[in-house]
């Protein structure tokens, strides 16, 4: 099952500790994520130096971190500390920060801007499936910006972030001088750096034309963002727009929406920003900073689209070295996929015998299909449809009588990368496919993410799956082929070890039937055993 690992990260806004099961591949899994907004950067004195208060802050919260972390059995030797722009910052910061590693035993490590951009950029394309472009991760007290390609990283840090950018707008709400002033001076000192690495801006461009902008597609390249100016970002747009899948991990907006929510957040007054739906009490305080940083770097990069990663600095750290060989950025869809399914398949594990039979059935019958020229898949929709077999009894975790109702929520909500929002409901749907009208009402919610085809292939895919579950049955493989049958007929001549072949006969018929329903052909059934003899019932006594 792997082993718990923990890090600690000291920020200019807010201190964590999250908590990772290392998978037996070195993946971190996220267990626990524990957050204190500090708000360290406001705690700087004038002399460049921690206020008393700020340091028994950040002592008190790691003792808690401690306790909580003793729970799953770590010790300081098992936590990784770093601390980023605010320590930069701060005089005394390495002097904080080596008490606190006698103190606590914890080592606690001082991040330069281009470590801290190499970390959030590991960290998010590991667990996003794209090869080329940029991320960019507006913090606090800092905004990290790094290109990658094919595991190789290159980044900058820019001494502005939500916090101080907040706070040098000066009033609440700012005027539109004081805004444009400011924009000016973060959009030269940033427009100087890319200068000096023309690398960054190169990675966002294929062939002289700027990103893709859908941002439903794994397409390179593209603007990634992390951290939590971008969350908080995607949670106000998805709860403007009533999006039906709050999932932030893989959300894709554009730079229009994020204009317009500038505009919003620019013009009102704290109390009337807390009252706006998604956003939180905390960040509320520092969001103009945070969207007039981040739509200052998104302007200067050019990009059309930015999609959301939910992780990023801190499982850099413990991806690291992996990152620096190479092996760990830029993962591939399917193996990132497929890591993750792994992991859900465990949740329970007494099925992975009958998923397997369910998957070689789905395989028989989908060879069989595409022979006869009825439905052809790409190897991606192929696989993606094999997994959906295996995962099928996965609710059977939580209640084995109403498990395809946990099927699909834990298909939907659980921790599966590789997918893109479309195609999760997609997926959770084939997965947890129980008739046409249970279906139809449980993907309703999510319409507005579905095109026709894919509530056509929900059915079909679903309905294949219900088949390959009886013929599964046996635990051995099957053999399927589709014969042409008159005009509009068709016979599915399946054959395989069944334990009773000729009550199989009588289910599987039935499900045969609204497969061809579904593929638009009177499609029947011969059911045969290895040895040639077809399934019948048995003569009357």
């Amino acid at each position: 099952m792997g082993e718990f690992r923990g890090v600690i990260d000291l920020g200019s806004n807010s201190v964590r500790l999250v908590i990772y099961r290392v998978d037996d591949h070195g993946f971190p899994w996220e267990v626990v994520d524990v957050k204190r907004s500090l708000r360290l950067i406001d705690h700087l004195r004038d002399d460049g130096t921690f206020a008393p208060e700020a340091v028994e802050l950040v002592r008190a919260a790691v003792r808690d971190f401690l306790g909580r972390a003793e729970l799953f059995g770590l010790g300081p030797e098992s936590l990784v500390g770093v601390a980023t722009q605010v320590f930069r910052e701060a005089r005394d910061g390495p002097i904080v920060l080596a008490a606190l590693s006698q103190e606590t035993g914890i080592s606690f490590r001082l991040l330069a801007g281009e470590e801290e951009a190499f970390l959030g950029a590991c960290g998010a394309t590991a667990f996003l499936p794209f090869s080329r472009g940029v991320v960019v991760d507006v913090g606090g007290g800092s905004t990290e910006i790094t290109a990658f390609r094919d595991g190789s990283f290159r980044g900058i840090s820019v001494p502005w972030g939500a916090v101080d950018a907040t706070r040098a707008l000066s009033s609440d709400p700012p005027t539109r001088e004081s805004v444009a002033a400011l924009r000016r001076r973060i959009s030269r000192e940033i427009a100087a750096e890319l200068a000096r690495h023309p690398e960054i801006r190169a990675a966002l461009s294929e062939n002289g034309k700027d990103a893709r902008t859908n941002a439903d597609e794994w397409q390179s390249p593209v603007l990634i963002g992390i951290g939590g100016t971008v969350r908080s970002v995607a949670r106000v747009l998805q709860a403007h727009a009533e999006y039906p899948l709050p999932l932030l991990h893989g959300y894709g907006f554009r730079r229009r929406d994020l204009e317009r929510l500038a505009k919003h957040v620019l013009t009102r007054p704290l109390e009337a920003r807390r009252r706006i739906r998604g956003l939180s009490s905390d960040r509320a305080e520092i969001i103009p900073g945070g969207v007039l940083v981040l739509l200052t770097v998104w302007e200067a990069l050019g990009a059309g689209r930015l999609v959301v990663g939910e992780r990023g600095l801190r499982e850099g750290v413990l991806l690291a070295s992996r990152c620096a060989e190479g092996k760990a950025g830029s993962a591939g869809r399917m193996r990132l996929f497929e890591a993750s399914a792994r992991r859900l398949r465990a949740f329970f594990p007494e099925g992975e015998r009958s998923g397997e039979a369910r998957a070689r059935a789905a395989a028989a019958l989908l060879d069989a299909l595409e022979g006869a020229g009825y439905e052809r898949l790409t190897a991606e929709e192929r696989e993606l449809v094999l997994w959906a077999a295996r995962l099928r009894d996965v609710g059977r975790g939580i209640d084995s009588r109403s498990f395809l109702s946990h099927t699909f929520y834990l298909l939907l909500y659980g921790l599966l990368y590789g997918l893109t929002h479309r195609e999760r409901v997609v997926f959770a749907a084939v997965a947890s496919f129980s008739t046409r009208k249970a279906t139809r009402k449980v993907v309703k919610p999510f319409a507005p993410l579905l095109s026709r085809d894919d509530r056509r292939r929900v059915v079909l895919l679903g309905t294949l799956l219900r088949l390959a579950e009886l013929l599964g049955e046996g635990g051995g493989d099957v053999r399927a082929e589709v014969l042409p049958r008159g005009k509009k007929g068709a016979t599915l001549v399946v054959s395989g070890m069944f334990r009773t072949p000729w009550l199989l006969h009588a289910q599987a018929l039935e499900w045969t039937k609204k497969l061809g329903e579904a593929l638009g052909v009177n499609l029947d059934l011969e059911l045969g055993e290895v040895d040639g003899s077809f399934g019948r019932a048995p003569a009357d006594i």
